[in-house]
């Protein structure tokens, strides 16, 4: 999760009102159709991106047109871009999930109903796989209550640190739970859970954590005394954010440990098992 400056990420402005009107013979667009579309993304950008935008209902040959323009990201067509968010490695960690890692491109609102904004910049953003995957249409479908966090029009919000990680015993076998921190306004509160559980994969989140709980075993194992391991685990929990950001999975991890001294200490106490 965090916030993106999309004319950074790609190196130039894409003037999509342009790319579309480049665009007119290859899709056979009338000018009222045309007019239509841009007045829906003008709407899509002074409303950030909700889920409230009324969809156009695109006849569906032009919506299977715009479909396949996005997947072909030809650069004849001005779309090359496209390629650009896919394959950036400037974030760290996925925009969506915060896991680290982000291959693929994702459309805020999804091209089903709003086949309208299929190739339109602000509404493609760089994600993984994963949560590309568990998001599918519905989480930001026309009847959800919030809409998911936008890396482009929500930096407020992501510039904060929204989640922890809550480490639960049994720590020899411990669980994994994404939680949001505490103090956020009720409104912001909710619309940060609301977009942890729509875009984490449980089940990578788990098997990432299980691998820096690992780590740290082998920390405590070469840690002299409790209070080495535990400069170590801070030193972590301070650096994570400045290595990949206020809401990665790893700023989340060590923060969680880093936050109960209990597990420190039974990091310590139980270092010659591992």
């Amino acid at each position: 999760m965090r916030a993106i400056d999309f004319r950074q990420m790609v190196g130039t402005k894409v003037d999509d009102a342009a790319i579309l009107s480049g665009l007119e013979n290859v899709l056979g667009l009338h000018w009222k159709s045309k007019a239509r579309i841009l007045a829906a993304y003008k709407s899509y950008k002074r409303r950030r991106g909700s889920t409230a935008l009324t969809a156009l209902n695109l006849s569906p040959s032009l919506a299977e047109q715009l479909s396949d323009l996005y997947s072909g990201k030809a650069a004849k067509h001005g779309l090359s871009w496209i390629k650009v968010i896919a394959s950036t490695a400037d974030f760290g960690y996925c925009p969506m999930c915060g896991s680290e890692t982000h291959k693929t491109v994702e459309h805020l609102l999804p091209r089903k109903p709003w086949a309208e904004f299929s190739i339109f910049s602000l509404n493609l953003i760089p994600s993984c796989g994963n949560c590309n995957s568990k998001r599918g249409n519905h989480a930001n479908s026309p009847t959800v209550k919030h809409r998911l966090l936008h890396p482009y029009f929500d930096s407020s919000i992501l510039s904060k640190r929204l989640h922890i990680t809550k480490i639960s015993g049994p720590y020899a076998a411990p669980k994994y739970e994404p939680a949001v921190v505490s103090g956020l306004a009720p409104r912001t509160r909710a619309k940060v859970l609301n977009h942890i559980r729509k875009n984490i994969d449980l089940i990578v989140y788990q098997q990432y954590c299980t691998n820096r709980w690992s780590e740290m075993q082998m920390e405590a194992k070469a840690a002299g005394d409790e209070a080495a391991l535990k400069k170590r685990i801070d030193f972590n929990a301070t650096t994570a954010p400045q290595i990949s950001g206020p809401n990665s999975w790893r700023t989340a991890f060590f923060s969680g440990l880093a936050s109960d001294p209990s597990i420190v200490s039974w990091l310590f106490a139980n270092r010659h098992a591992f």
